[in-house]
């Protein structure tokens, strides 16, 4: 049979067993669970939000070309948070591929259905892949099915329905190392090159590990095959960095400005105690071989248990050392952190590089399948043996889990038993019924996962529309200004709120997460001490902060919640209508991104300032660095009040200097303090560090009440030092609302037992008369109504009239990629209030011209290029040297 009708079949026969494996391993316990095939976190918030977005960019230059006949490529979105560069925002970290691109063809609606379906075709995909890696190893068709079953349907590759982005590698992976297979035999490159640049395109970050995994791979096999030599070595090292360097190069056009932009990220500068030895890691991960277990940052372990079987096979023969070697490295590493560390550039230690690990276990099957049914009586009384052995061991070690895992072991090895012995009565004769306990281990390691394990929560089907779009189209904007101007969402609970949300609809919000968040908005919320997600790259609003909201051009609050106690809509935002929970608020002045700004504030004397003040501060002033004092606006009288406080502890906690310690029960601190009425009323937490021994997150709720009854409450979700998601964010500023009744306590509830650490707490008032005072100072100085501006596409136009020379502040985040000019002469721009833009501006009329292009997309563009056709050159010229050996 020649080969192409032997991967013909190969492929025939892999997709019938897909399809009953996927019937009988995801099906019952999603689908029929009424489950879609992600979480309500970052499979809603950012998987789902970005497939759908990258149609929604893809339609822009359709539109461009067919209705605008022009190209331009969209690179800045003014609904993509307070406006960020779709290039960037949706390549890193949520690794688009070429496939998305049919979310351009279906409606939001059906969106969650489509994305689905697509997560099903990728496993189907990445183990075609495998199929195609051991087809070109040799292997048979039945063995080659068996490796793809183990290696689409463990607890390993379950992490895509957590992080749908993480299958392309399991995608790529196969494929890259059939080209170093064929690299390392001179049967050619161009596979090599081609997979690689396509992993290095959809995640530069998965293909780092990968390079560090081949380069190991290559130097076992170099050391454990004969007729090496030092010319071999010479002759290796070169062809496999000359196409390495190519693939990459290849890649750059997308990926150089992203990875640039990641570099600059303050994610990058921190540092992590890595410990040598992880006790922790080995328990976990021999307790629960064989059900599921969360190993953090995600990463799942849980194999099929049918891999025990095969490795017994495995180690029976004494060929096949390199596969032991690299089996018994990997399954090491696992315990040591620092390799971990070592996969993720140092900056902490992760085991998502496990994916090499299902790769290599499934292949483990495929190289042992056939032998089977050779396995001794003897040696199968040791697989029951050492199966109930196991047992007490895993329950001891990991409880409930390390139980089904022992459960999955034994099940597995008696119904192996079973088909041996059937097979060696002749009642079975094929030994294809070998999939029989392969099909048993992958049921049990799935029914763990979805069924009995904390490590997947997953989302109702059908319920992402009502989650994340439905409000949109509930609430009273007026989409026509919505280019123009923002709306907010106040939630119950910060984390109730969705992200990534409208820019699925082309209006501009704050609701943005992903790991390429502008870092300056970051610091600007994290200055303003502002109750948004603790992490440094999602943002939800501002929270109720009535100054924050009216400088950043919010003209809608939405304010979805069933309870009186949530934090109301900001001062001077008027209630236009109600639909049910949600409730639209309206500014009652006007807004704009554009205004002007008469007098600036160093960033010196802002930094210096407290929170409560930096937001006074930028009310009547822009901030720039490098500014030089003298500024009249740093002698104006605060615009707010201290309350004096009495605090008293109440509940399971205890509080003496600067340390609160909580007890299981929790409990609350109690700020009481005189009677206020028809007062704004905020809470400052200055140096609130979390659970000081934790690494997990921690949440305080705060209160404002009177005679004992809550009157408005927030919540804030944070995290400790230890965590790895844990930015800084330790000075808190609530905003509890406009008192128009009495209010005489503030309580702040701490909800999880820790040790924690607090260096202040403020209560602060702003009667009616200085919120009133301090708007009506922003309006005298913001002129807006000589300033005329509009957004379309990369370009950000303003016709403006000063009346002096002053700044031309622009509520738009600032980013290297913006070049500004007036009347058409270049001007540089200014970093103004941390995050956004400001230009010095002349007295009299002027034309301003902001247009943006993606930083260093035109470096990844001639990267590109170069590479494309130097690796054209590779291929004539080798193509013209064949012909030339033929010709002779």
């Amino acid at each position: 049979m020649d080969k192409k009708r032997t991967f013909g079949l190969l492929t025939r026969r892999y997709t019938m067993w897909y399809l009953v494996f996927f019937c009988v391993c995801i099906v019952p316990f999603l689908c029929a669970r009424g489950y879609s095939f992600f979480g309500p976190g970052d499979g809603l918030n950012q998987q789902l939000n970005f497939f759908y977005y990258f149609g929604v960019w893809v339609k822009k230059i359709a539109a461009g070309l067919f209705t605008g006949h022009k190209f331009e490529l969209p690179m800045w979105d003014m609904s993509i948070g307070m406006g960020d560069d779709p290039i960037i925002a949706f390549l890193f970290g949520n690794d688009q591929d070429p496939i998305s691109i049919v979310s351009a063809f279906i409606p939001v609606r059906y969106a969650e259905a489509a994305f689905d379906i697509l997560i099903a075709v990728k496993i189907y995909l990445a183990g075609l892949s495998y199929s195609a890696f051991a087809y070109h190893k040799g292997r048979s068709i039945d063995s080659i099915v068996a490796g793809s079953m183990v290696y689409c349907f463990s607890a390993v590759m379950y992490i895509v329905f957590i992080q749908a982005g993480f299958i392309a590698i399991f995608f790529a992976f196969p494929l890259i190392f059939i080209g170093v297979e064929r690299m390392w035999n001179g049967k050619g490159h161009f596979i090599y090159v081609a997979s690689l640049a396509y992993a290095m395109m959809v995640s530069y970050y998965f293909t780092f590990m990968v390079a560090i995994l081949i380069v190991i791979y290559c130097v076992i096999r170099f050391f454990t095959e004969e007729g090496r030599s030092v010319k071999k070595l010479v002759t290796l090292l070169t062809r496999f960095l000359v196409f390495s360097i190519i693939a990459v190069g290849i890649s750059m056009f997308f990926e150089f400005p992203v990875m640039m932009n990641i570099s600059q990220s303050g994610r990058m500068n921190r540092t992590f105690d890595i410990p040598l030895f992880s006790l922790n890691y080995l328990s976990l991960m021999v307790s629960h071989a064989f059900s599921c277990v969360y190993l953090g940052g995600d990463a799942i372990f849980g194999i099929s248990a049918v891999v025990v079987i095969c490795l017994l096979c495995l180690w029976e023969k004494k060929d096949n050392k390199r596969i032991k070697l690299l089996f018994a490295l990997y399954t090491v590493s696992f315990v040591f952190p620092v390799f971990g560390a070592i996969f993720h550039l140092m900056l902490y230690s992760t085991l998502r590089y496990i994916f090499g690990y299902d790769l290599l276990l499934a292949y483990i099957v495929t190289c042992t399948f056939e032998d089977l049914p050779a396995v001794s009586r003897k040696k199968r009384y040791i697989l029951l043996l050492g199966a109930l052995i196991y047992a007490p061991l895993a329950i001891v070690l990991g409880g409930r889990a390390g139980a089904l895992s022992a459960v999955s072991l034994i099940v597995t090895v008696i119904a192996y038993v079973i088909i041996v012995s059937l097979i060696e009565k002749k009642k079975l004769k094929s030994s294809r019924w070998f999939m029989v306990p392969v099909m048993v281990s992958c049921i049990l390691v799935s029914a763990f996962s979805f069924g009995d394990s904390s490590v997947f929560t997953m989302l109702k089907a059908g319920s992402a529309y009502k989650m994340n779009y439905e409000l949109l189209e509930r609430a009273d904007l007026d989409k026509d200004e919505m280019k123009n101007v923002r709306y907010s969402v106040i939630y119950r609970v910060v984390h109730d709120a969705p992200t990534n949300v409208s820019m699925q609809y082309g209006i501009n919000g704050y609701d943005y997460y992903s790991s390429s968040c502008n870092p300056y908005l970051t610091e600007y919320y994290t200055e303003m001490g502002v109750i948004s997600s603790a992490t440094g790259f999602e943002l939800t609003g501002y929270r109720g902060r009535p100054y924050l909201d009216l400088t950043s051009a919010t003209r809608y609050v939405l304010r979805q919640n069933d309870k009186d106690t949530c934090i109301a809509a900001p001062y001077g935002y008027e209630l236009i209508s109600s639909d049910g929970d949600l409730e639209t608020y309206r500014s009652s002045g006007d807004v704009s991104m554009v205004y002007f700004c008469d007098d600036v504030v160093s960033r010196e004397y802002y930094m210096e300032c407290t929170p409560i003040d930096r937001e006074e501060i930028v009310m009547r002033s822009v901030v720039l660095e490098g500014a030089e004092g003298g500024s009249e606006a740093e002698d104006i009288t605060a615009g707010h009040s201290a309350c004096d406080l009495s605090v008293t502890a109440s509940g399971d906690i205890s509080y003496t200097g600067n340390d609160i310690t909580v007890g299981p029960e929790g409990g609350y601190l109690e700020l009481s303090f005189d009677e206020i009425t028809d007062r704004e009323l905020s809470l400052a937490l200055d140096g609130l560090i979390g659970d000081r021994d934790a690494t997990e997150f921690f949440i305080i709720a705060v209160a404002k009440c009177y005679q004992d009854t809550v009157v408005t409450s927030d919540y804030y979700t944070g995290f400790p030092p230890k965590n790895t998601y844990y930015c800084g964010k330790d000075d808190l500023l609530f905003d509890l609302g406009f008192a128009e009744d009495p209010i005489d306590t503030v309580r702040i509830y701490f909800i999880t037992p820790g040790r924690y650490t607090i260096n202040d707490i403020n209560v602060y008032t702003r009667s009616e008369e200085q919120l009133d005072s301090a708007i009506s100072s922003f309006y005298e100085h913001a002129d807006m109504d000589s300033v005329e501006y509009s957004y379309d596409g990369n370009h950000l136009n303003a016709q403006v009239v000063s009346d002096k020379d002053q700044y031309l502040f622009f509520s738009v985040p600032y980013s290297e990629g913006w070049h500004a000019t007036v009347d058409g002469k270049d001007v540089d721009i200014l970093r103004a209030n941390t995050a956004f833009m400001a230009i010095p501006i002349s007295q009299g009329a002027h034309t301003v011209e902001l247009s943006y292009t993606t930083p260093y997309l035109l470096h990844g563009a001639c990267i590109s290029a170069v590479s494309i056709v130097l690796y054209a050159g590779i291929l004539v010229a080798e193509h013209r040297k064949k012909v030339v050996r033929k010709g002779r």
